[in-house]
């Protein structure tokens, strides 16, 4: 097996590597060092270098650009997650991440913003966010 195939191979085996760390570290040290850990951005860094190896180091600089606004994106989707867990896990979760699908297909609808215009969303979303978790307490 080589080329392709063998890319997504190992990016499902790195990625599988990481949840299961992640959740016997949380259940083993708790849920505040399992989100610090699961803000440890080794999904992007394995995606990218996995992208690079496969389409080639330009694409993976051109995929790093929407990084920070594809970040602020997984906020949203913890901010629904919290204002929404009053009613129920399921609903919390299959809420937020289509506010994150809904977030991440205008992006592709619309285009890619560049590096700049991606920091300047990110710091738009973070901003909009703080204010929406400042209501939760």
């Amino acid at each position: 097996m080589t080329g392709l195939p063998l890319e997504i191979l190992l990016s499902f085996i790195v990625g599988a590597l990481c949840v299961s760390t992640l959740t016997v570290t949380a259940d083993r040290f708790g849920s505040t060092t399992g989100g610090i850990l699961g803000g440890f951005p080794a999904s992007v860094a394995a995606a990218l270098f996995f992208l690079g190896r496969a389409e080639g180091v330009d694409a993976s600089m051109r995929a790093a650009t929407v990084v920070p606004m594809s970040i602020s994106f997984v906020a949203v989707l913890l901010l629904v997650y919290c204002w929404l867990i009053p009613c129920g896990l399921t609903v919390a979760i299959i809420v937020g991440l289509l506010a994150w699908t809904a977030l991440a297909a205008a992006v592709v609808v619309l285009g890619e913003p560049g590096l700049i215009g991606s920091v300047c969303v990110f710091v738009g979303v973070a901003l909009c966010v703080r204010a929406g978790f400042s209501r939760l307490h």
